[in-house]
């Protein structure tokens, strides 16, 4: 029999004074619910493990937290189907996880980014998951790709060369010569060949217009493509809407608007093609009979076709810049013109005996709007080029010679005329680099004026502004001090395609550049940037590029280590280990080379170009761009490229960097056995 509590136990317990049957009869509910709480807050507890078990216990003192903590749990209870099928994928991911943290294990080291490296892990789990659930994917996607690449680039190319032979059959295709020549002739054969015989002509040939006249429809079916000046297509094509399907503006800068109007005419689409950066219609003589009315302001304002196409029509950027051979020559206008928006292929050798721009200092004077000294030093530099700079098969490159204006044009044109006079070496020079000559390749001397559209592999550059006989230097630049002056010094400055010769008699110091235009002070920076070229100064290079465009990345070490991404760093690092030298980031704008290998016998000298499949990757426009174009246009400009996915590095990155390695040894043995 249980013994019953002493009645001072129970108030002692209890904390009452006295215990008495209204007590015991007012609290018997209270007891018996207390009762019936434990029993179900005893089953609750077994739903939880132990740790959370002793938290409820605890909180059992504090009615509030408690009473809060079960409220959230009912709320809850709505979504338990979904918990339930959450905790049954954390079981399965908590096995995934477990295999992951063992493979990281392996590949972590002591130093590393712990939390990086298991992200990395995570990932690339990730990725073999997706490839073995696609069977797309399964096997050597990278084979796959490479091959689908050479596909896309091969058929680029068959593509090209069926076009062309497209068009020459459609042209061949419109002369039928059996039913021109037949017996019985239609009007139309008898035409054909009457228009025929007008062209066999030698004599008393008739001028294109009144073939037109006669023949309209037969000359556009054997050429429906014309190239002409605008003039020309005023005068000799009909004055009829719609006469031609497609014109295209070329130089379109250049073009007055009033004389596009006859072609524009003519024409039922028109593509406007020119750069607001190089020169406008040239009107420092243009004496235009009508002056505008002020309701034609607005147009008036417009200074060519261009300027007026923009104000209405979308514009496309073309990025790519072919010509240079070398970036220091495109560099400046690139970021002085174009905002380092281009895409220029850095350099692959870099000769200190030859920089692109070579700096010739003359002590010559400005003497009626000439310099002899530089006149006579350009001469000079003619014949050095054609001494020395021939190819392998005997070909001389081609020359071309700037100035600012026509008269130091004209006087250098007779320093050349009587040196072939005086010199015979010089003239066989002069007549062995004409013969050779590519069509449209000879050796010119034009003013700043009239050089637009013009390239050559060598331009000689006579600055020709110098002091005066009392030592006063004018500081005025001509038609470069006005305004869109700086548009003229451009033009100048982007037609070599190997190397550029700056003559001068000043230095960038002597000019102040006090106009309010940007002329004079770009050519002041231009000879700065000239003057760092010739030294091979690329920090003096970039000091001066970053004072033009603020935005160009200011880089204060001379080789600077620079990555895009962590991928590159363990790349580079990898690649040192083996002993060879890496240059990062190589460029100045637009294509730059993530990894350059310097040759190990040449300093001035890139071996090897890799590329990683980072930003620049992923920021192509096209699949073209990004697959083909970029290749082929740096391995156009000398670079051999190889590349690193990430995907084949996170999976076996020795065996990647033992690729690398074979290339690097391969291209080093061919070059053995080549010399």
């Amino acid at each position: 029999m249980k013994r019953r509590g002493s009645s001072k136990e129970i108030e002692q317990i209890l904390g009452v004074k006295k215990v008495t049957e209204s007590f015991v009869s007012e609290n018997f509910q209270r007891v018996k619910n207390g009762i019936e709480f434990w029993k179900i807050f005893s089953d609750l507890l077994a739903v939880f493990d132990s740790e959370k078990q002793k938290e409820l216990q605890l909180m059992v003192t504090d009615t509030r937290s408690l009473t809060s903590y079960l409220s959230e749990m009912q709320t809850s209870l709505g979504e338990f189907d979904t918990m339930q099928e959450l905790d049954k994928k954390k079981k399965e991911y908590e096995k995934n996880i477990f295999a992951i943290l063992n493979q990281a294990r392996t590949r972590i080291n002591i130093n590393d980014d712990w939390a990086e490296k298991i992200k990395q892990e995570i990932y690339a789990y990730w990725l073999a998951k997706i490839e073995q659930e696609n069977s797309i994917l399964k096997g050597d996607p990278i084979s796959n790709y490479q091959i689908k690449k050479s596909e896309l680039a091969k058929l680029m190319e068959e593509k090209r060369q069926v076009v062309t032979r497209t068009i020459q059959r459609d042209i061949e295709g419109v002369i039928h010569p059996r039913e021109m020549y037949g017996r019985n002739r239609t009007s139309e054969q008898r035409e054909w060949r009457a228009f025929a015989t007008e062209l066999k002509k030698k004599r008393r040939v008739k001028p294109v217009r009144k073939l037109f006249q006669s023949y309209d429809s037969y000359l556009f079916q054997i050429a429906p493509c014309w190239l002409a000046s605008p003039e020309s297509v005023s005068k000799v094509f009909p004055l009829e809407q719609n006469l031609f399907d497609l014109v295209i503006v070329d130089e379109a800068s250049q073009l007055a608007v009033e004389r596009a109007i006859p072609f524009l005419y003519r024409a039922r689409r028109a593509v406007i093609a020119g750069d607001e950066k190089q020169l406008p219609p040239f009107d420092l003589f243009q004496i235009r009979e009508d002056e505008p009315e002020e309701e034609d302001e607005a147009i008036s304002e417009e200074k060519s076709l261009l300027d007026l196409a923009r104000t209405r029509y979308k514009t496309i950027n073309l990025s790519w810049h072919y010509r240079s051979q070398y970036q220091d020559l495109i560099n400046f206008s690139n970021h002085a013109f174009y905002e380092g928006l281009l895409n220029v292929a850095p350099n692959a050798i870099n000769d200190p005996q030859h920089p692109p721009i070579r700096w010739i200092r003359c002590n010559g004077m400005w003497e009626n709007q000439t310099n002899h000294v530089e006149a006579k030093r350009v001469v000079d530099e003619i014949r050095n080029v054609w001494e020395s700079k021939f190819d392998q098969e005997g070909v001389y490159p081609s020359i071309g010679v700037i100035t600012f204006n026509e008269k130091q044009q004209e006087l250098i044109k007779d320093v050349i005329d009587k040196r072939l006079e005086s010199d015979p070496e010089f003239l066989e020079l002069h007549t062995s680099a004409h013969e050779g000559a590519k069509k449209d390749d000879s050796l010119f001397v034009k003013n700043i004026e009239n050089v637009q559209g013009d390239e050559r592999d060598v331009i000689i550059f006579s600055v020709g502004y110098a002091k005066d006989a009392d030592g006063i230097f004018a500081n005025f630049f001509g038609t470069l001090s006005m305004k869109g002056g700086e548009n003229r010094l451009n033009v100048a400055v982007t037609r070599a395609r190997k190397e550029m010769i700056v003559v001068s008699s000043i230095d960038p110091a002597d000019i102040k550049p006090t106009s309010k235009y940007d002329g004079p002070k770009r050519l002041r920076q231009f000879l700065e940037y000239a003057k760092m070229t010739n030294s091979l100064n690329e920090e003096g290079q970039k000091a001066v590029l970053s004072e033009i465009n603020p935005d160009m990345e200011r880089i204060t070490e001379s080789k600077r280590v620079k990555f895009d991404s962590d991928f590159e760093i363990q790349v580079y690092k990898k690649l040192q280990e083996r002993g060879h030298r890496i240059e990062t980031q190589v460029g100045f704008s637009g294509y730059k080379i993530d990894l350059a290998i310097v040759h190990p016998h040449d300093e001035n000298r890139y071996l090897l170009g890799i590329e990683c499949d980072g930003a620049t990757f992923h920021s192509a426009k096209s699949i073209k761009e990004r697959d083909v174009m970029r290749q082929k246009f740096l391995e156009g400009k000398g670079w051999t490229i190889e590349r690193i996915w990430s995907r084949n590095w996170w999976k076996n990155p020795k065996h990647e960097i033992d690729r690398i390695d074979t290339k690097i040894n391969e291209l080093v043995k061919q070059e053995v056995v080549q010399r």
